[in-house]
């Protein structure tokens, strides 16, 4: 960009500045970079003040141009190298003597940083949606999605307060300025920043921000404006927020969306409590419970289930149907922002349509997607903004048939799959049911692959043998009640294995039908309706659950479930068995070993530890010790029963005595018998010993190791070994190897540990685990219900508005924590249930508290109040309540007999006029037509006091009610009307009744009073209104007034009179309704012209318009404006004059006259 020139910034000091040190040198060469443009400077006898833009002296001189900085996460601008950072420097010095400039004393360089920008990336410009109604506030993208930028400003001040100061660099508020009048003014240490645009959303995510004016004070000597108008005191320091707020997706929580917002919030020192805190969430009106749904052009919204989200529809469960959804209204309520509301209509199948409404077929089961979509601007700035969409699935009203299959003397019911052999299918009997009886159904059993095409009640099944994989059998019945309708049976042929049947109870065998297979695992979960209908597995939303091996399907669903079929678990053996080894004719240790019984080899190593021989017994906590000493056959049986005896008390005394610092067994846990002297086994031991024993309670039998006896005898086949003569065994010399080594084994103690948890490598596996084979078995839920949707959005619409503020500028204690306002307001679209049958009715309870801390002053109000319905939340129509509702509020709030009991006497005397005036037929039905009613639409209490510490001294409360008035006008014989379409509407706002007691001397009945402020009444609308008869083509009312004291209306006449050159064009008359003496009404009522305007056009002559009109004071007034063509003159006229009430008796009269000639009158 181009540049201008400007000087050195240096220069603005004087030479002598620098010299004597006003101007210190460090300073001096940091003003030496910077160039001033666009300077003016202005000049008095106690200073210098220079003001203009300063700009880096290289980018004046280099013609630089860079102006922004990429951070990364964003673009930094600062605007130093562009058009320059505004300035001022004030000089202030002693007063001019001689010829000489006197030098500076103090100086003042003032930068103002006023547009520093930080444009951050991800970050959305948005627009505010009010909250309004039901529909929570709410942020939307800004057309265009414009980028947002922190924006910040502060002041950057160089001062010299003296010529024996240093030069101080502090900052200051800038939107303060500079005064030139008072250079040296006290600003303070000040910065702020904001968001432009204030409302943001962070990219798609529609996460929602407002941040507006945060702002940092740190001076001890100065606060902006926005802290001292909160009663803080120029020294605060601190931070304070105008507003910032957070805004969550519409559907964050549980469907609802959230925002929460804090406002003139300061927080510092003085230590105060100020701030506004407000929390809104909600559910949308735009969605599910805003829409209609009708079939056949008759409403079928009553079927919707908002929170199952289903609709019923009238249809056979196969049939295809027309429905159509609309919205029931398109119109946002109050002042949103939101030009209208429409929606995208995606019917399964088809294309979708875009609109307030739109019609597609649909069957049971499918479903339709709705996608609510707000409007904003209209042209081109038209913007669309997608709502949370919502599912409707359908649920037709007629039923379909099931398929059970008949095994052995078992049948089963609601078959859905067969998966089995096809060999094992062969002959089994399906029988179709209709649901419920039907005498006349037959059905159509179809499948091509499988080579099945009959009509019947029932089929055999004959599978061929080419057939392989998955197929299906669709069952249609037809010729019934009903209507048909279709059902399906899957086919899935394994090359082995069993046949399994796959039916609502379950999946059993078909060769044990009655005994339910256990199952392992859901695989998925799907539509059963579009399995049904289209032999499709589609997902569901509900799922199976397993309780132990049973499977729950819920409504709607088929599961897919998983059975084992044939497989082993792994086996495993406690090693709870170990041999104690000892010498020929010894008791002594000699080892220890480890029986590993189903295991090849039988056992462990060899060990001669003993603190092994501890730990083995470690394994087992809580077990007994069951020991038994054995013997060889060598030697008789006394000596060896001994033997035996002696062994097993020293294996006890081997697992009884500690080793090595392990821990040895309590003595009591140990039982020792000798395998000849066996006296009871410990319960638990005796399989242990004998495997072959089926428990522990079974006899135990001569050749059982536990009999008692020598158990080398009955163990081993001793018949060749030398014997003595006696039949005891006997050692060779030298001995017999073979015959030792058998021997040596039964030198022995066996222990046994019985019972306790093994635990670690006690516990060996013997045998791996074989996988089963996993075989798939559909299960579907029962009868033909479908699955609800998954519909956050299917609730009804609501919103919840909570609001506390402080306002206390100091912080005195805990009970400051009372909040000085506190709001909250709940909106509702009420249902069916609640007893209100209104198709857009939005009903809110509010209530607010205010607390004065100055005055003590509280008001608590509470109400509630109707939006959206004409009915509101109650309604009558008889034709004189509603007339006097209509009118008597702004008649009898006049009412003072004290002081105008002539006009009070009028005004009810006009209030009976109006309603007695209101049933009478004036000749084509009553004057207030049957369909006018008076709908109350709101509610309020209100209660109020001076001050809280006596509540009860100045109380004042209040009941006033909201209510509109549609007024249907039928004039009879006079002709006039409201159109049916467009009636008159009037609304009444905060009227009622009050209890005062604030005045202590006034009377108990002078404390009641009547509620009336004056913009209680509105004409919503004045109405549309018509001429009947002939004189309706010639006439249209293009005004209409209303008066009290007499009741009268006056309409204002636009007509189509052309009585040769002269046309009426407006007229304005008055019909009075007035009581005779009697009180009855007068008929007919008074008429009155009260205006007229009409034109004149003679062609090429003359061409004119004139006005009169009797305003309410009684003055006349008239006017006319005449152009006399060939002359090229016009003459207006304009005559005015009566007897106001403010001057009577006297007259008043004003005459105007104008003429204006083609050219100019020579004088």
């Amino acid at each position: 960009m181009a540049r201008e020139a400007g000087i050195p910034l240096i220069e603005l000091f004087e030479t002598t500045d620098q010299i004597n040190q006003a101007l210190p040198g460090g300073v001096a060469e940091f003003f030496r970079r910077f160039v001033a443009i666009d300077l003016e400077s202005r000049i008095s006898t106690g200073a210098v003040i220079h003001t203009g833009k300063l700009q880096s002296f290289v980018a004046g001189v280099l013609n630089n141009d860079m102006t922004e900085f990429n951070l990364g996460f964003g673009t930094l601008r600062i605007p130093l190298v562009t058009n320059g950072i505004p300035f001022q420097l004030s000089q202030s010095r002693a007063a001019t003597t001689g010829d000489l400039e006197p030098g500076a004393e103090s100086w003042q360089f003032d930068v103002l940083i006023n547009d520093l920008t930080l444009t951050l990336n991800g970050l959305v410009g948005a627009d505010l949606i009010p909250a309004a109604a039901t529909m929570p506030r709410h942020l939307v993208a800004k057309a265009g999605e414009p980028p947002v930028a922190i924006t910040g400003s502060a002041g950057l001040r160089f001062e010299k307060t003296g010529p024996d100061q240093g030069v101080s660099v502090l900052l200051f508020d800038p939107t303060a300025g500079s005064d030139p009048f008072v250079p040296m003014q006290q600003s303070g240490d000040v910065f702020q920043v904001t968001c432009t645009p204030p409302h943001f959303m962070i990219g798609k995510s529609q996460f929602g921000m407002t941040l507006k004016n945060i702002l940092v004070d740190t001076s001890k000597k100065y606060s902006p404006a926005f802290v001292i108008e909160r009663g803080q005191p120029a020294d605060w320091v601190g931070l304070a927020i105008e507003e910032a707020a957070v805004y969550l997706p519409p559907n964050a929580l549980g469907g609802a969306g959230f925002s929460a917002s804090i406002s003139d919030f300061l927080i510092g020192d003085p230590a105060g409590l100020q701030a506004r805190l407000e929390v809104q969430f909600g559910r949308s009106p735009l969605q599910a419970s805003t829409f209609v749904f009708r079939q056949d052009g008759a409403n079928i919204t009553t079927g919707f289930d908002f929170s199952a989200g289903t609709l019923e529809i009238t249809a056979r469960p196969g049939e295809q149907v027309e429905i159509e959804a609309a919205l029931t209204f398109t119109t946002p309520p109050g002042d949103s922002g939101i030009d209208h509301w429409e929606a995208r209509f995606d019917f399964p199948g088809q294309t979708s349509v875009t609109g307030a409404s739109g019609k597609g077929n649909v069957r049971h089961g499918e479903v339709l997607t709705i996608t609510p979509i707000e409007v904003l601007g209209t042209g081109a700035s038209e913007r669309r903004i997608d709502k949370p969409a919502f599912t409707v699935r359908m649920v037709a009203s007629g039923t379909a048939p099931a398929i059970s299959v008949t095994t052995g003397t078992t049948t089963l019911a609601n078959v859905v799959d067969l998966t089995g052999p096809r060999d094992t299918m062969n002959g089994l009997v399906l029988t179709a049911t209709p649901s419920p009886a039907d005498p006349n159904a037959t059905f159509h059993w179809l499948s091509p692959a499988l080579g099945i095409d009959q009509t019947a009640t029932s089929l055999t099944l004959a599978i061929a043998g080419a057939v392989r994989g998955i197929q299906h059998i669709a069952v249609t019945q037809v010729n019934s009640n009903n209507g048909a309708s279709r059902i399906r049976l899957r086919i899935r042929e394994p090359e082995e294995g069993a046949l399994y049947i796959g039916c609502q109870a379950g999946v059993f065998a078909a060769d044990a039908p009655t005994t339910l297979v256990p199952v392992a695992e859901i695989l998925g979960n799907y539509d059963l309706a579009a399995f049904h209908e289209k032999a499709a597995l589609n997902g569901a939303s509900a799922s199976a659950t397993l309780s132990g091996t049973s499977v729950s399907v819920p409504a709607g669903v088929i599961s897919e479930v998983v059975i084992n079929e044939g497989g082993a678990a792994a086996e495993t053996e406690e090693l709870r068995h170990i041999q104690v080894m000892y010498q020929f004719d010894d008791a002594g240790f000699f080892s220890w070993r480890m029986v590993k019984p189903g295991q090849t080899g039988g056992f462990g190593p060899d060990s001669n530890s003993r603190s092994d021989l501890l730990a083995w017994a470690a394994k087992f906590p809580g077990a007994e010790f069951q020991i038994i000493g054995r013997c060889d056959d060598v030697g008789g049986d006394t000596y060896n029963l001994g033997l035996a005896e002696s062994r097993a008390n020293a294996a006890k005394t081997f697992l009884t005595t500690s080793v090595n610092n392990v821990t040895a067994v309590d003595p009591a846990k140990v039982h020792v018998d000798g395998e000849q002297s066996i006296n009871g086994l410990l319960a638990g031991s005796a399989h242990l010993i004998d495997p072959d024993l089926a428990d522990d309670t079974s006899p135990i039998g001569p050749d059982s190791p536990a009999h008692p006896g020598r158990y080398i005898e009955v163990a081993e086949d001793r018949s060749t070994w030398p014997k003595t003569s006696t039949g005891e065994g006997r050692r060779e010399n030298p001995p017999n190897d073979a015959v030792e080594n058998i021997r040596k084994q039964y030198r022995r103690a066996d222990i046994y540990a019985v019972g306790g948890v093994a635990q670690g490598d006690a516990v060996v596996t013997i045998s791996k685990a074989l996988d089963p084979t996993r075989r798939r078995v559909l299960v579907p839920a029962s009868g033909r219900a479908v699955i609800p949707s998954d519909n956050d959005n299917s609730k009804a619409d609501y919103r919840v508005k909570l609001v506390v503020a402080w306002d206390r500028a100091r912080f005195t204690g805990w009970t400051d924590i009372i909040p000085n306002l506190a709001e909250f307001e709940y909106a509702w679209t009420p249902s069916p249930a609640d007893n209100i049958s209104l198709d857009s009715q939005v009903l809110t309870v509010y209530g607010k508290y205010i607390f004065d801390d100055l005055t003590g002053f509280t008001e608590i109000t509470v109400g509630l109040k109707s939006e959206g319905d004409t009915d509101g939340l109650l309604s009558l129509s008889q034709p004189n309540l509603v007339a006097a509702l209509a009118f008597g509020p702004m008649l009898a709030s006049g009412v003072d007999f004290d002081n105008d009991a002539f006009g009070s006497a009028v005004r009810l005397g006009a209030l009976g006029t109006i309603a007695g005036f209101a049933s009478v037929n004036l000749g084509d039905g009553p004057l207030v037509g049957a369909e006018s009613k008076t709908a109350l639409i709101g509610v309020e209490a209100k209660a109020s006091t001076r001050t809280i510490r006596d509540p009860l001294q100045a109380f004042k409360a209040q009941l006033t009610v909201d209510y509109t008035n549609t007024l249907h006008i039928n004039g009879g014989v006079l002709g006039l009307k409201t159109d049916p379409n467009q009636p008159m509407k009037i609304r009444y706002s905060k009227i009622g009744v009050e209890f005062d007691t604030t005045d202590p001397d006034a009377a108990l009945l002078d404390k009641f009073g009547f509620v009336y402020a004056s913009d209680a009444m509105t004409i919503e609308d004045s109405g549309l209104w018509k001429i009947t008869g002939p004189l309706g083509k010639l006439l249209r009312i293009s005004e209409f007034k209303l008066g009290v004291g007499s009741f009268w209306i006056e309409p204002t006449l636009a007509l189509a009179v052309n009585i040769g050159v002269v046309e009426i064009s407006e007229a304005s008359f008055r019909v009075t309704f007035d009581l005779d003496a009697n009180g009855d009404p007068v008929i007919p009522p008074g008429f009155s012209l009260r205006g007229l305007k009409a034109k004149i056009d003679i062609p090429n002559t003359l061409t004119g318009e004139g006005r009169l009109k009797i305003e309410e004071n009684g003055v006349v007034r008239a006017g006319v404006d005449i152009t006399i063509v060939p002359l090229k003159m016009r003459v207006e006229a304009a005559l005015a004059f009566g007897s106001p009430p403010e001057i009577d008796p006297a007259i008043f009269l004003s005459l105007y006259a104008k003429v204006q000639f083609p050219g100019g009158i020579p004088l």
